[in-house]
């Protein structure tokens, strides 16, 4: 993918040689399924039933799984709203609620959050080694990432709410 090569040399160098190509009609769909995990995450978005636009939640501990989770959510043509696992359950769920989210990306089925939303566990143990997406799988990728444009919504983010009430900001793929 663009922009992935490990960076070298100056910074004004690096800066020139990695700018990002971006046409003005489209979104960046390299990594879209360039991790047979994001692509299976996504596929399995889709069986479950997640519709492009929907809102799904993202809660998982910072680290690999994060990405790929995000990612898979943006290839089933859906809109992230992440949510640290710092944060308490109840802005957890008044975030989720505000956006009327149904799906919860968690690290185990036996989540707290499984009393009010369908809690999706995600994990990369599934996959196993060499294993690819099915080319049916691609099919039904391909065809949401194709109905996204660059004024998509792909992100919900929280606001902290020092300045009253928490809200989300709407992010679109454009921004991103």
């Amino acid at each position: 993918a663009t922009g992935c090569n490990p960076i070298s040399g100056s910074v004004k160098e690096n800066r020139e040689r990695h700018k990002p190509v971006r046409k003005p009609d489209t979104i960046c769909k390299s990594l879209a399924i360039g991790d047979p995990a994001d692509g299976f995450f996504a596929a399995k978005l889709i069986r479950l039933g997640v519709q492009p636009g929907e809102p799904v939640g993202l809660r998982l501990a910072e680290g690999l799984d994060w990405p790929i989770a995000l990612f898979g959510i943006w290839s089933a043509g859906a809109v992230a709203l992440p949510l640290p696992i710092t944060q308490s359950l109840t802005l957890a769920s008044h975030f989720l609620a505000r956006a009327q989210v149904k799906r919860v990306v968690v690290a185990r089925h036996n989540h707290p959050l499984k009393a009010t939303f369908q809690t999706i566990a995600f994990s990369r143990i599934h996959l196993r080694p060499g294993q690819k997406v099915t080319n049916q799988a691609k099919h039904s990728v391909a065809t949401r990432l194709e109905s996204l444009g660059p004024h998509s919504i792909a992100l919900l983010a929280p606001t902290s709410g020092t300045t009253g009430a928490p809200k989300l900001a709407l992010l679109n793929h454009n921004n991103l």
